[in-house]
C-alpha cells in the first residue's frame, strides 16, 4: 500500500493511480460535469464565458479537450492544434491524418518484430564451465 500527498489539497491518501485524493477527484469530476453541461446548453460559448460561469480554469478546460472528454465546436477565438503538424483540431492531441500515420507505424513495427522473432531459432542454453580455483588455506606457510 503506497501513501501519497494529494496534489491539490496536500492530504495523505492511498495511491491508486491518480495523484489526487478521492475527495478532490470527485470535486474535479463535478466541475467537468458543470463545464460539459454549460457547453451543451451554450455551444457558442467562449473560453472566457466558460471559465467565468463554471469556476473551471482555462487549463482544466484545455486538459479535458486534450483528453478527448470535450469536443471543441465553436469556442470563439480558441483553437486546438495537432501536436505533430499544427492543423486545427476539435479534440485530442493529433489530427486524424497524424493519428492514422502513428497507428500505421506502430502496426509496421509490431509486424517486423513479430517476423524477426519467428525467423530466429530459439536460443540454446550454454553449459557453464567451471574452473577449479586453488584454495589458500590459512595456517599453511609452505
Amino acid at each position: 500500500m503506497e501513501i501519497k500527498g494529494c496534489r491539490k489539497c496536500r492530504k495523505l491518501f492511498q495511491f491508486v493511480g491518480k495523484y489526487v485524493c478521492p475527495a478532490c477527484e470527485l470535486e474535479h469530476e463535478q466541475l467537468f460535469a458543470a463545464v460539459r453541461d454549460y457547453i451543451y446548453l451554450r455551444p457558442t460559448a467562449t473560453m472566457d464565458n466558460i471559465v467565468e460561469n463554471t469556476g473551471a480554469t482555462e487549463l482544466d478546460v484545455l486538459g479535458w479537450l486534450r483528453e478527448g472528454r470535450l469536443i471543441l465546436d465553436s469556442m470563439a477565438g480558441y483553437a486546438l492544434k495537432c501536436e505533430t503538424c499544427g492543423t486545427r483540431i476539435r479534440t485530442g492531441r493529433l489530427c486524424e491524418d497524424c493519428n492514422e500515420r502513428r497507428i500505421q507505424v506502430l502496426r509496421t513495427t509490431a509486424e517486423s518484430l513479430k517476423q524477426s522473432q519467428s525467423a530466429q531459432p530459439p536460443a540454446q542454453k550454454k553449459k557453464e564451465e567451471f574452473k577449479s580455483v586453488p584454495r589458500k588455506h590459512a595456517g599453511r606457510d609452505k
